[in-house]
């Protein structure tokens, strides 16, 4: 299969979310040419609009989709905008990177809750 990881979580990538430019991108993977992987952190409402659209999509969403940045409680701040998209079964999440999302650097106690 292929597919491509793609990087929206800064400027000026992600405004082309929502602003038409990538819509024959969309497509052409929307159409088989396999999947995308997409690194987003904390703009998951701009994929909504994108998964209605072209629902044959298949996308991978990396480390949670938390942000790079976060740990703890902070790192999960938008897991019901994430639990959004499970409606949509082309998209997947891939539970990865989960300990560096801790404050508990020896067993990660307290990411239980979000995994």
């Amino acid at each position: 299969m292929l597919g491509i990881r793609s990087t929206f979580h800064t400027k000026p990538y992600i405004d082309w979310l929502d602003d038409g430019s990538l819509d024959w991108y969309w497509e052409s993977f929307a159409n088989n040419l396999g999947f995308l992987s997409w690194l987003l952190c904390l703009e998951w409402p701009k994929l909504l609009p994108i998964a209605e659209r072209y629902p044959h999509l298949k996308v991978l969403i990396p480390h949670m989709g938390c942000s790079l940045d976060s740990r703890g409680t902070d790192a999960f701040a938008t897991l019901d905008d994430l639990l959004c998209l499970a409606r949509y079964p082309e998209i997947s999440v891939m539970v990865s990177a989960a300990p560096c999302y801790s404050n508990d650097h020896i067993h990660s106690a307290d990411l239980q809750p979000f995994i």
